[in-house]
């Protein structure tokens, strides 16, 4: 549970940890990307000023996300630059049928974000918050960096799994969960990480919530649309919106992200936290791609929520 001081600073400016890269497919394309990032872009588009904690390599991929982010007003203080690792990159594989799987390098600067150069753009700064996910912590120095970072600025957690495999197990589900304000997760992950007394619970969610007492459980279920469930109750919601033509569902999940964010900074309550959130993901998979550069679209967001 927050505590009264955790409360009140939720108002302040979010911190994002964790990955930025490149979506590499077959035919040359190289789409910027990592969930972390698309989530900080959607905060910046609802004028939150993310501080947004990464390390990318000194390479030309790393000067190209440096340029974006300064194009769409981000911060990028926080954005570590590494001499012996390269930027982040996805290897995007087709099947027959244009199904992607993907293929994740090892050792990539994101892997080795480091806690010293982390203080010297945060130390002084007023913080509400703190994402992450699961992939940018598969080596323990970027696990390392994200304990001693939540210890040192008080931050409560939303974590959002992403469950990358092989890149996680069950300890490192355990310890992300651990203390976390907000879990967000999608149905498949719940199905597949380890629950103590899930078996005697009205649900997976219900037995998610009496094991780590986040604030909220945040399930999304793909076609079935999303849910939001606390001590109380449990709120469903149907999709939005089919794709449009042209569109694609690449990226849904992190502006989803984005709004629960924006919605538990500003205090709003969940049934609207999560209409608000699948309203957006709506529009994002109406165009092509996680993220856009339309100002437009979001200050369209703005008007209707009246922020």
């Amino acid at each position: 549970m927050l505590d009264k001081s955790q409360r009140t600073q939720l108002a302040a400016r979010p911190v994002v940890f964790g990955e930025v890269l490149y979506d590499c497919f077959p035919d040359g394309r190289s789409i910027l990307g990592g969930a972390p990032f698309n989530v900080a872009w959607h905060l910046n588009g609802f004028d939150l000023n993310p501080l947004f904690v990464s390390r990318i390599g000194s390479d030309d991929l790393g000067n190209d996300i440096i340029e974006a982010m300064q194009q769409w007003g981000m911060d990028a203080s926080a954005v570590q630059r590494d001499s012996f690792r390269p930027t982040g990159v996805v290897n995007v594989v087709l099947d027959e049928n244009n199904q992607p799987s993907y293929d994740i390098p090892e050792g990539q600067a994101y892997d080795y974000i480091r806690p010293g150069e982390i203080y010297g753009t945060a130390l002084g700064g007023s913080y509400g918050l703190l994402y992450h996910g699961t992939l940018g912590l598969r080596q323990p120095e970027a696990m390392s960096s994200l304990s001693i970072f939540l210890e040192q600025m008080d931050l409560p957690s939303f974590v959002d799994l992403n469950l990358r495999a092989p890149w996680w197990n069950a300890d490192l589900v355990y310890q992300v969960l651990s203390g976390a304000a907000w879990i967000k997760l999608n149905e498949i992950e719940l199905a597949d990480i380890d629950i103590t007394d899930a078996e005697q619970s009205d649900s997976r969610e219900q037995a998610l919530l009496k094991e780590y007492e986040p604030e909220l459980v945040i399930l999304t279920k793909g076609e079935e649309g999303a849910a939001i469930v606390n001590r109380e109750e449990k709120i469903e919601a149907g999709i939005s919106a089919t794709v449009a033509e042209g569109g694609d569902p690449v990226g849904a999940g992190d502006s989803f992200s984005a709004v629960c964010i924006l919605g538990i900074t500003k205090g709003w309550e969940p049934q609207q936290i999560l209409d608000r959130a699948q309203e957006f993901a709506a529009a994002i998979c109406g165009i092509c791609g996680a993220t856009t550069n339309d100002k437009r679209l979001y200050q369209d967001f703005k008007e209707k929520w009246k922020l």
